[in-house]
């Protein structure tokens, strides 16, 4: 995607979710980040859509995908992403009443994707894998990260790209987070615990700071490892 092209998708993103703002986070939209994409605060803004950006970039250099699941899929943003690079594209997303408002405003046909609440639904016991599984700010909320990064290693093609981002919680990161009107914390871990927990399945091969000098976002891209023990692609999803 070119820098112009994203510029007008951030432009429709948040045009698409200003009905759903309210005045300042407390809204019920909070989880999925509705206050970060639609700050009025153009600097806070910029924070937050650079890692949308990276992450877009990643997947418009990966091939042509037949099958992407966006793993805590929010309001549906990164979906037409998704939809560009892939012919199938499922968004796993518990609130499926929060993802169908989101796609709504946003303008995002329902034939575009279909929803499923786990990713092992996603992908179904015999279907094809994930060539690509995106999951953005989400490991960090997940109360068991083990038991979610072993679904994602199930769910994914051994051939196939996975795309995380996750909050450094660093003081420079706290600080932002009260600028952009958030108070209190809710996250269980940050991005280097779940750097840790992916190298136990992952192979990481890809590591970019938002912003290099004060790092407040990690975007990842990893690929599954061969040499993982077995035991670790066992159990449920």
């Amino acid at each position: 995607m070119t820098r112009k092209a994203f510029r007008e998708f951030e432009r429709r993103t948040i045009a698409g979710l200003a009905a759903l703002a309210g005045p300042r986070p407390g809204g019920p939209y909070d989880e999925q980040a509705l206050p970060a994409y639609t700050n009025p605060n153009p600097l806070m803004r910029r924070v937050f859509w650079r890692r949308i950006r990276v992450a877009a970039g990643l997947i418009g250099r990966l091939p042509r995908a037949r099958l992407a699941v966006d793993f805590g899929a929010g309001l549906g943003v990164m979906i037409p992403v998704l939809a560009g690079q892939a012919r199938e594209v499922v968004a796993v997303e518990i609130e499926p009443a929060k993802l169908a408002a989101g796609t709504k405003s946003l303008g995002i046909a329902p034939g575009l994707f279909r929803v499923a609440a786990s990713l092992g639904e996603a992908v179904g016991p015999a279907g094809p894998k994930a060539d690509i599984v995106l999951a953005l700010d989400v490991l960090e909320h997940v109360p068991d990260l083990d038991t979610a990064v072993g679904a994602i290693s199930r769910a994914l093609d051994p051939r196939g790209r996975l795309i995380v981002s996750g909050p450094t919680e660093t003081a420079a990161y706290r600080l932002g987070r009260r600028l952009a009107g958030y108070s209190g914390a809710y996250h269980h871990r940050g991005i280097r615990e779940i750097e840790r927990a992916l190298a136990r399945r992952f192979r990481v091969v890809g590591r970019t700071a938002i912003y290099p000098l004060l790092p407040l976002f990690i975007v990842l891209e990893a690929v599954p490892d061969p040499a993982a023990p077995s035991s670790l692609n066992g159990g449920r999803t």
